[in-house]
C-alpha cells in the first residue's frame, strides 16, 4: 500500500484530509474502531450524520493483531453463504472478495478514514452512560492519552465492542511503552521480562517467553505478576508446558500479590514499577518489596474479555431465553437494547443474541438469532444501525431495515435430490467460529490428519483418515473411520439425548459406560485412566451427576466436572442424557456411526464442528418495525430504577437493577446461593417465592421442567434464581441442600 499511516497526535484525536465539522451533540457514538464500528461510521458518514468514532487501543485492532502469516479470508467465521451489505460507494470500498494480508486490509480501511474524513479519537474508554436530558445521552470518557476524564453528547450511542477490550494499565507514567498484546516472544529475551494478568492470555505469554530464553540460553527471568494471594491455575490445555516452563526451563517466577505501580524515567529508559507483597495483617501497615523492569520488556494481558461492569452499569444484562436456553443480550429488531437509542453490534453478540418485542417478557419466546464472528456479519451490523438512526432522526415512526447483500457463495441441493447442503464449522474455545466445511451431499466428506476431504494437519490426536460425514437420503450420519480413534458427540444447548445400552460418555476427565444389554440401568464409572471405580444402580426417573451432585457424586476432587454436570432419565428400557450446561462438557462415543441433527457438535481429534444445514442465502432482507416513542430517563436520574430482592432466611435484603435476576442480585449483594449453569438447566438454585410473585417475569415451560424433574419442587411456589427476573420489590428464600 502507497497510502500514509494514520497520524495520531498526543490527545488521540487522529488527523484527516478533510475534518469534519465538529458538534457538541453527535448524532451517534460509536464505542469501538473495529468492523462493526468501522461500518456504522462508514455509514453514518454516507447519510450526512455526525459520528464519532472512540477506540480505547487504534482502530482496526483486531485485523491488525492476527496472525501475520495467515491471511484474511471474506468467508472466515462461517460466512460462506453471507454476503457483504451494499450502501454507497464508501461502504463498498470495504468489501473484498479474495484473501488478503492483514496489514494490507488494515492500512487499506484506514486510508479510507483519513481520505473521507471519518472522525476517530484513540486511547479513549467509555467508563459511563447517563441520561443527559432532551433526549441526549452523556458518555463518560477517559482519555488515557491525556490523562483527562471528558464527556460527549450524542442522540444515540452504538456499542461495538467487539469480543473484549484490551485495558491499558491504570497507573501513572507513560503506559504506552508497555506493550498491550503478545507479539513474538524473541523481544524479550535478553533481560528480565514481566507478564501483568491472570487470563489464558497471560498462561501463554509467560509459556512462550520461558522457551524463548531457554532456546536462546538467556538465564534471565520471566516474571509472572498477579493482584490475587494465590496465582492463577493454568488450564488444562496448558498445564503440561507451563510445568516444563517452570521445572525444565527453570526461568519462570510467580509474583503473587503484586501489581503495577507506576512508569518512570531511568538512565536507561522508561521502566515499570511493580509492588510485591500483602499486608501482614489487617491492621499491620504494607510490607512490599519493590521490582522494577524495562517498559519494553512488560506486557499487559488483562482486560481481554467483555466488560460486563461497564455493561451492567450502563442498564445491559445477559439473560437466560430462547429455545435452548443460553445466556445472551437481549435486543429488538433494531439491535436496541433495553436503554432507549443504545445500540449493540459487532462480536460483543456472538455466538447470539435473543431478539424480543418486550424485554420483561417471557425469555422463552425470546428469538435467538445466530451472530456469526466474521467481518461480512459486523459490517451488516454497522450498516443497518447507522440507517435505523438516520431514520428515527427523520422522526419517522415506522422503521424499514432494507439491506442488500452480495458476494455470497449460494449453497445449491444437488441436482439427483438427496441430502440437502450442510456444512461443517470448526469452533474455537467451544464458541466462536472460524473455517467453514460444505459437504458433499452426495458421498462421504472425510476428515483426518492428512488424509480426506477435510485436513488438520497440525492435530497429532486426529489419525489420517480419522472420521467421516455421509449423507443418509435426506440426512447426514457422522461415522467413526477408524476403531481405535474416538469420534464424540458434543452434547449442548440443553438438549436431551436418547442413548443405546453400552454407550460410553466421557464428563469431563471422568467416564461413565451406560448400562448394557442385560442391565440397561446400571452405571459402570472409570477413572481418566480407564479403571474401574464403581458401580451405580439407578431407578426410573431423573438422576443429577457431576462433582457434588444430588443423586450420584462421581469424583468429588475432580474439578473437571462441574458440580450438577449432567442429568440421566431412565424411563423403562431407555436411557436419556442430558448435559446441564457444564463448564467442561458431556460427550456421547459414537459407536460406528449416528444421525446428525441441525445444530450438533462433534469432537474429532481437539477439534469441535458443529453441524448445521444450509437454507437458501438470503440477497437481501427487508422488515418494517414499529419504533416506539423513545423517551431516555430525565437528566439526572438513574439507567435503572433500585429495587429490592430480599432474602428472608438469609435475613439480607439486596438492591438490583431492572433485567437483573435474583441470582444476579444474590451473588452482587454477597449471599451465599449455589448457582452452576446461570441457565436454568442444572436446577441449582430454586428459591421459594414469599411475596411478590407478581412481580416477576413470566415462566418459561423449560424452567417450570428443571423445578420438576430436578429440583423435584413446586413451580406454583417455587422459580430458579437465575431466571426469574423482577420488575419490583420481591421476598423469597433459597432452597438449601
Amino acid at each position: 500500500m502507497t497510502d500514509e499511516p494514520l497520524e495520531v497526535p498526543p490527545d488521540g484525536r487522529l488527523r484527516l484530509d478533510a475534518e469534519a465539522e465538529s458538534s457538541d451533540l453527535l448524532d451517534l457514538l460509536i464505542v469501538g474502531g473495529g468492523p462493526a464500528g468501522t461500518g456504522a461510521a462508514f455509514r453514518a458518514r454516507e447519510l450526512g450524520l455526525s459520528a464519532l468514532v472512540i477506540e480505547l487501543d487504534d482502530i482496526l485492532k483486531r485485523i491488525r493483531d492476527y496472525d501475520k502469516d495467515k491471511p484474511i479470508k471474506p468467508d472466515f467465521g462461517a460466512g460462506k453463504q453471507m454476503g457483504f451489505p451494499k450502501g454507497g460507494e464508501l461502504i463498498e470500498q470495504l468489501h473484498f472478495f479474495t484473501d488478503v494480508r492483514p496489514r494490507d486490509l488494515c492500512d487499506a480501511w484506514k486510508a479510507l478514514y483519513r481520505r473521507h474524513g471519518v472522525p476517530v479519537r484513540t486511547g479513549v474508554e467509555l467508563v459511563g452512560l447517563e441520561p443527559g436530558g432532551d433526549r441526549v445521552w452523556r458518555a463518560l470518557v477517559r482519555n488515557h492519552r491525556t490523562g483527562q476524564n471528558g464527556v460527549l453528547s450524542a442522540g444515540h450511542v452504538v456499542l461495538a465492542l467487539g469480543a473484549g477490550m484490551p485495558r491499558w494499565l491504570d497507573v501513572p507514567g507513560d503506559v504506552r511503552a508497555i506493550s498491550h498484546r503478545f507479539s513474538t516472544a524473541s523481544r524479550y529475551v535478553g533481560a528480565s521480562a514481566c507478564v501483568i494478568g491472570g487470563g489464558v492470555s497471560a498462561v501463554e505469554a509467560v509459556i512462550a517467553i520461558s522457551d524463548a530464553k531457554a532456546a536462546a540460553g538467556d538465564d534471565t527471568g520471566v516474571y509472572w505478576s498477579h493482584r490475587g494471594r494465590e496465582m492463577p491455575k493454568a488450564p488444562r490445555a496448558l498445564e503440561a508446558p507451563m510445568a516444563r516452563a517452570v521445572s525444565v526451563n527453570r526461568n519462570v517466577r510467580f509474583l503473587a500479590g503484586s501489581e503495577a505501580g507506576e512508569v518512570v524515567e531511568s538512565g536507561s529508559g522508561k521502566v515499570l514499577r511493580v509492588r510485591v507483597g500483602h499486608e501482614r495483617e489487617p491492621e499491620a501497615p504494607v510490607a512490599r518489596t519493590v521490582l522494577e523492569f524495562e517498559a519494553s520488556r512488560v506486557i499487559a494481558c488483562i482486560g481481554q474479555e467483555i466488560d460486563w461492569k461497564l455493561m451492567n452499569g450502563m442498564g445491559i444484562f445477559q439473560v437466560a431465553g430462547g429455545p435452548h436456553v443460553r445466556k445472551a443480550i437481549p435486543l429488538n429488531a433494531l439491535l436496541e437494547c433495553r436503554q432507549p437509542n443504545v445500540y449493540v453490534i459487532g462480536d460483543t453478540l456472538n455466538p447470539a443474541y435473543l431478539e424480543c418485542g418486550d424485554f420483561d417478557g417471557d425469555v422463552s419466546g425470546f428469538r435467538k438469532v445466530t451472530h456469526r464472528g466474521n467481518i461480512k456479519a459486523s459490517l451488516i451490523d454497522g450498516v443497518k444501525v447507522a440507517d435505523v438512526i438516520a431514520q428515527r432522526l427523520a422522526g419517522k415512526a415506522e422503521i424499514r431495515v432494507a439491506l442488500d447483500f452480495v458476494g455470497a457463495t449460494v449453497a445449491t441441493p444437488s441436482a439427483t435430490g438427496g441430502a440437502p447442503p450442510a456444512a461443517l464449522t470448526r469452533l474455537l474455545d467451544g464458541a466462536v467460529e472460524a473455517e467453514q466445511f460444505v459437504l458433499h451431499s452426495d458421498r462421504a466428506t472425510t476428515i483426518g490428519r492428512r488424509g480426506g476431504d477435510i485436513r488438520f494437519e497440525d492435530d497429532s490426536e486426529l489419525v489420517d483418515r480419522h472420521a467421516a460425514i455421509v449423507p443418509d437420503g435426506t440426512a447426514y450420519r457422522v461415522r467413526g473411520e477408524d476403531s481405535s480413534a474416538g469420534v464424540f458427540l458434543h452434547l449442548t444447548d440443553g438438549r436431551e439425548r436418547a442413548v443405546e445400552p453400552g454407550t460410553v460418555a466421557r464428563l469431563g476427565r471422568q467416564w461413565l459406560i451406560l448400562g448394557s444389554m442385560r442391565n440397561p440401568w446400571l452405571l459402570a464409572h472409570h477413572d481418566p485412566d480407564g479403571r474401574l471405580v464403581g458401580r451405580h444402580q439407578i431407578s426410573e426417573g431423573t438422576h443429577v451427576i457431576g462433582r457434588n451432585a444430588p443423586d450420584i457424586t462421581l469424583a468429588p476432587d475432580d474439578l473437571s466436572l462441574s458440580r450438577r454436570h449432567a442429568s440421566i432419565v431412565a424411563v423403562g428400557a431407555s436411557l436419556f442424557v442430558r448435559d446441564l450446561n457444564s463448564v467442561n462438557g458431556t460427550y456421547l462415543k459414537v459407536d460406528g456411526s449416528c444421525g446428525l441433527q441441525d445444530g450438533d457438535v462433534v469432537r474429532v481429534g481437539r477439534q469441535t464442528l458443529r453441524f448445521s444445514l444450509l437454507g437458501a442465502e438470503a440477497v437481501s432482507e427487508s422488515r418494517r418495525v414499529d419504533s416506539r416513542t423513545v423517551n431516555l430517563p430525565a437528566a439526572g436520574e438513574p439507567l435503572a430504577e433500585a429495587l429490592t430482592v430480599t432474602f428472608r432466611n438469609r435475613s439480607r435484603p439486596c438492591p438490583f437493577k431492572r433485567g437483573q435476576t435474583i441470582c444476579d442480585a444474590a451473588e452482587a449483594g454477597g449471599v451465599e446461593i449455589s448457582a452452576d449453569c446461570h441457565a436454568g438447566i442444572c436446577g441449582s438454585d430454586p428459591v421459594r417465592i414469599v411475596s411478590g410473585a407478581e412481580r416477576l417475569n413470566p415462566m418459561s415451560g423449560a424452567e417450570r421442567e428443571t423445578l420438576e424433574e430436578i429440583c423435584a419442587v413446586d413451580p406454583e411456589t417455587h422459580r430458579l434464581a437465575c431466571m426469574a427476573r423482577p420488575t419490583g420489590p420481591v421476598v423469597v428464600e433459597i432452597v438449601d441442600g
